[in-house]
């Protein structure tokens, strides 16, 4: 429920040659994104439930409208979709949860936990495919087949690819843009950004889908019987990214599970993969400045000269960010000084460009 009452005498509407899509888009944010939202105590729970949670409480359920319909929805995956969550709420904005068992999408409201569509799918050369859906997106019993369809892939494009897509706005309240804003936002909070009148409309996307699994979860709890378990019956791929894009050290770097990465690190998993931002987890650990992760990497043999996309390596890193402890162990574990980014930059360049007196004297050759 909204808290306020925005008063907006007209939405703007972006042009067709301002937007990526080459079609009039209505701006819906001087309305949504000025809404808050009222939520009880026993919905805050419900949002708290969902940290950690892979979606296997939802797995073989059905929604509570018998309805049935076909579809034909793709997207994008990267070889095998595993189990797991592929969007859960990070605040009272985010009003859904969805998850994938192997076989099916489940669509939850998050703030009741309400199962209220799943998706069957099929697999075909680096593709999901929706088959079938059952259930529906609103309450409205007026729903229509290609609405159901269209607010569905909306949440996919939205919630689990991180697009900036147009909502399908119902035709009925095509006279009264404000409201049409509020239904919008009553749906999906702050990710309703620009919209349509076109409640049929379906786009597409070139990310690719991930899930972050029980497997991640494991590693997040520092579960190590789990992970341990896991990957010797061959579950998961070992390097799998969770849903966020990091890798399974990273997420051992990110919740300070030390124990937990060496485990993975006998289990083969790799210390030197990166992320799909194009960074290892000892950049990782130089950006956020933890030391112990930085030490850990280190001795479990991690890379200190792979470099990104970009040439720059964990010692470019601390170089910049005046980091003297995190170089010295870098220096320590053979990183290389003269090592230059695509430009032609060292990390001495990047000390000396930001006046990092300490730092300059560390990656100075001395006589």
């Amino acid at each position: 429920m909204a808290k306020e009452k925005i008063e907006i005498r007209e939405l703007p509407w972006i042009r067709y040659d301002e937007n990526p899509y080459g079609i009039p888009l209505l701006d819906l944010r001087p309305i949504t994104y000025q809404l808050g939202s009222d939520i009880e105590e026993s919905a805050l729970k419900n949002l708290d439930s969902y940290s950690l949670e892979d979606g296997a409480s939802f797995s073989g359920l059905s929604p509570t409208v018998d309805r049935s319909l076909k579809a034909d929805l793709h997207y994008r995956i990267d070889g095998k979709l595993y189990p797991g969550s592929l969007f859960v709420p990070q605040s009272p904005d985010d009003r859904w949860a969805i998850f994938f068992d192997g076989q099916a999408l489940y669509f939850i409201r998050s703030w009741s936990r309400e199962l209220v569509a799943k998706a069957t799918v099929s697999f075909r050369e680096n593709q999901m495919v929706i088959e079938t859906i059952e259930g529906q997106i609103t309450d409205s019993e007026f729903e229509t087949e290609n609405q159901t369809i269209a607010l569905l892939n909306f949440l996919m494009l939205s919630h689990v690819l991180g697009e900036s897509t147009p909502v399908p706005l119902l035709n009925e309240l095509e006279s009264d843009p404000n409201r049409a804003a509020v239904w919008a936002f009553s749906l999906f909070g702050h990710r309703a950004k620009v919209g349509l009148f076109a409640e049929d409309a379906c786009f597409s996307s070139e990310k690719v889908m991930r899930t972050t699994t029980a497997y991640h979860i494991a590693i997040a709890n520092d579960d190590q019987a789990s992970v341990k378990l896991i990957l010797q019956q061959g579950l998961v791929d070992p390097n799998l990214m969770a849903q966020d894009g990091f890798t399974p050290i990273h997420w051992a770097l990110y919740t300070d599970h030390y124990e937990m990465m060496k485990l993975l690190a006998e289990q083969g998993v790799d210390l030197n993969a990166s992320s799909l931002n194009g960074t290892t987890p000892l950049m990782d650990a130089v950006e956020i400045k933890s030391e112990k992760g930085l030490a850990a990497l280190l001795t479990l043999g991690a890379d200190p000269n792979k470099a990104d996309a970009n040439g720059f390596t964990a010692l470019h890193r601390a170089a910049a960010m005046n980091l003297p402890k995190m170089i010295k162990a870098l220096l320590l574990a053979k990183a290389d000084v003269d090592c230059q980014s695509i430009n032609g930059l060292t990390p001495l360049d990047l000390a000396k460009e930001r006046g990092h007196q300490e730092v300059i004297l560390l990656l100075t050759p001395q006589d």
